[in-house]
């Protein structure tokens, strides 16, 4: 089953559930009981290994610039 992250137009919380998607319709906050709305989650990934703590999705370069070959390098 997925997780869905929603948010509750009464109360303003925000939290994760997993269910079908099928049944995204009917999620109640856990906090007031309100019907939720389902929201787009939003995520950040980082690479370990190479020391520098990259983000994915970015560049490749080793420098201010996604080249390879600038005369930034060293």
């Amino acid at each position: 089953m997925p997780l869905y992250e929603f948010l509750c137009t009464d109360c303003n919380q925000r939290f994760e559930k997993l269910c079908r998607q099928q049944a995204q319709d009917q999620i109640k906050c856990p906090e007031c009981g309100t019907m939720a709305k389902r929201v787009f989650s939003t995520f950040r990934a980082t690479v370990s290994g190479n020391g520098d703590g990259g983000s994915i999705g970015g560049g490749g370069g080793c420098g201010p610039c996604s080249s390879s070959g600038c005369s930034s390098c060293s």
